[in-house]
């Protein structure tokens, strides 16, 4: 059966809620006794017995690599870990040393400030965890959390002992600088990335967060989708008004797109006017409610230039992750074809991609 492309209405069901950022909070003093243990007990639990299935393996990285051995020689312990979160599994970038023979893992916590646990086996919620009772299991947990600038939590810098120990506040500094390390090598990477126009990310850059996305979808079998977006006439904009004010709308229209998407979306810079954002746990009806509400944020912009107010308006295609589309090219050119007929159609509005035949289309124009 031939492939369809249907136009459809705005969804009536209430939007998604987003994710606020956390805001940075002081780190917790912890000193000798684990101060954190009974508040976080359930979480160290996770962290400690994360399970295997879910675990997310990657080459180790040389940069993090050089972190981990640098905090197991300046802490005396045997196991050192750079653990990012890919909510809901975990990504261990460098993990020195195991258990049991096993690579040890690390959740990233809610949370930004440290956790330390000085003997796992004083726990009642820990003590029957198999990775702390058996023996030269866990006993000792110190983590530290990666915290960006603008307040993302992104995992841990984590150390692990198979003896109970003390860990005084002058070595929750010392963590904490580690881990500042492994932020400033995160942003590194991530400031050559991204579009220096826009702060959207990279073609090359999306695809490759979006290959990576939807192997986890395919794996963990949940929802995804993808918003093709072009802004309607742009040449025009540029030809009236010049390429400084041509280069203020895509500025001030990536802004408002990403004021609109949750942390775990992301929007990359395709070429020129053309954007694609990806929406992880995400269909087809959830998609178009995202993508007709950046559609009416952009179209309600009004950005000021020397020589006037310029409006904007932007056409927007959708397709969610199929069994026929399985990759991001395949996807993106579901969402392309969409985009060009929500053009043909007169711009400003959001369409659907869909595989099999359906409903009779229905506008969605602001």
């Amino acid at each position: 059966m031939g492939a369809h492309i249907s136009e459809v209405a705005p969804s009536t069901a209430p939007p998604r809620t987003r994710e606020r950022r956390p805001q940075p909070r002081p780190p917790v003093a912890v000193g000798p006794g684990g101060v954190t243990v009974s508040a976080l007990a359930s979480d160290c639990a996770r962290l400690i017995a994360a399970d295997r299935l879910d675990a997310l393996e990657t080459p180790r990285d040389e940069a993090f690599d050089r972190i981990t051995q640098l905090a197991k020689k300046l802490f005396h312990v045997p196991i050192a870990v750079v653990s990012f979160v890919e909510s809901p599994h975990q990504w261990n970038a460098s993990s020195q040393e195991a258990i049991g023979g096993r690579p040890t893992g690390a959740s990233a916590r809610r949370d930004d400030r440290p956790l330390v646990i000085a003997d796992a086996t004083m726990d009642g919620r820990l003590a029957c965890n198999p990775f702390v009772a058996r023996r030269h299991g866990v006993r000792f947990y110190a983590g530290f959390p990666l915290v960006t600038g603008d307040g993302r939590n992104l995992g841990s810098l984590c150390l692990v002992d198979v003896v109970p120990r003390d860990f005084s506040a002058e070595e929750a500094e010392i963590l904490g600088d580690l881990a500042q390390l492994v932020v400033d090598e995160l942003e590194l990477r991530l400031s050559s990335v991204k579009d220096g126009l826009t702060g959207a990310l990279s073609r090359r850059s999306f695809k490759d967060e979006a290959h990576r996305a939807i192997a986890l979808a395919l794996r963990h079998d949940y929802q995804l989708s993808c918003l093709a977006i072009d802004l309607d006439h742009f040449k025009s904009i540029n030809d009236t008004y010049g390429h400084a004010a041509g280069d203020l709308v895509l500025g001030q229209t990536i802004r408002a797109c990403a004021e609109e998407l949750r942390t775990t979306d992301f929007i990359g810079r395709m070429g020129g006017e053309e954007f694609a954002v990806l929406l992880p746990h995400t269909g087809l009806a959830g998609a178009l409610d995202v993508a007709e509400r950046l559609r009416a944020s952009i179209a309600n912009l009004r950005i000021v230039t020397p020589a006037q107010v310029i409006n904007v308006t932007a056409s927007f295609g959708v397709a969610a992750l199929c069994p026929a589309a399985g990759d991001i090219d395949a996807l993106l050119a579901n969402a392309d074809h969409a985009l060009y007929k929500a053009k043909r159609c007169g711009r400003n509005r959001c369409v659907a991609w869909q595989p099999e035949s359906g409903a009779a289309p229905a506008a969605s124009t602001g």
